[in-house]
């Protein structure tokens, strides 16, 4: 099965949405206590990613060997997720991504969009 993944997070707030053919699956969360108001925007980007993606798994929303379309609309996220960062907090959500997909035998591609298409960021301006 195809889903796509986007994600939107500040130093308050993450969303993310599971979409799967014409269903989507939205979810937010209030920043836990110990990031509130310390991470930075693009720092919140990749937890929303990890959060997103792990989440999508343990409610069997995304199965193993499924595929997952990464939807990023963020520029300086895409290269972080193909060549690494030094950014030691990123590095371990890019980490757990990695390893979630070769744990359930995923398959995953990043695709880049707009940020008026980033249904994640519409979701997340809902529930301020």
């Amino acid at each position: 099965m195809i889903h796509e993944l986007y994600t939107d997070g500040d130093a308050y707030r993450i969303s993310w949405v599971i979409r799967t053919g014409q269903k989507d699956v939205m979810q937010h969360r209030k920043q836990a206590g110990t990031y509130r108001g310390v991470v930075s925007n693009i720092q919140a980007r990749f937890m929303a990613l990890h959060v997103g993606l792990f989440w999508g798994v343990g409610v069997f929303a995304i199965k193993k060997g499924d595929h997952i379309k990464m939807m990023i609309d963020n520029t300086q996220m895409i290269p972080y997720l193909v060549d690494g960062t030094d950014d030691r907090f990123i590095g371990h959500r890019i980490r757990f991504v990695n390893l979630l997909i070769e744990q359930k035998e995923l398959t995953a591609d990043i695709s880049s969009i707009m940020p008026s298409e980033n249904i994640a960021l519409l979701q997340q301006r809902a529930g301020e």
